[in-house]
């Protein structure tokens, strides 16, 4: 039987990001319900329920569909940036770099190993 002393037990202690991370999971379905309530609900419903205030109705279209042209167009520029930032075939830093060092030659064209 293998018995662990409170030593070798270490308690970790949760990052901010974490934290984080755990809210936003917790406030995603507060808010999806608020936002199909607000999006399914007429403007009566809303307004006998002390909801005076809200944005127009054409936003709960405009806001799923801006949301995912967002991640079907995020790939496809973030390949874009990649090759802007590519050099050229023919540039010679496609070999060379700042880690680059000039081989030793001899005479006869071979590297010499120092």
């Amino acid at each position: 039987q293998i018995t662990m002393t409170p030593s070798a037990v270490q308690r970790r202690d949760g990052s901010s990001l974490e934290t984080c991370g755990f809210v936003l999971h917790l406030l995603c379905f507060p808010i999806g319900a608020i936002y199909l309530a607000w999006s399914l609900l007429d403007e009566e419903a809303l307004q006998s329920s002390g909801i005076t205030y809200y944005p127009p109705k054409s936003w709960a279209t405009l806001l799923p569909t801006c949301l995912v042209s967002a991640f079907f167009a995020a790939p496809l520029l973030y390949a874009a940036c990649n090759i802007l930032a590519t050099p050229k075939v023919d540039s010679i830093y496609t070999i060379w770099d700042e880690h680059s060092r000039e081989p030793n030659l001899k005479s006869n064209g071979y590297v010499n190993r120092q």
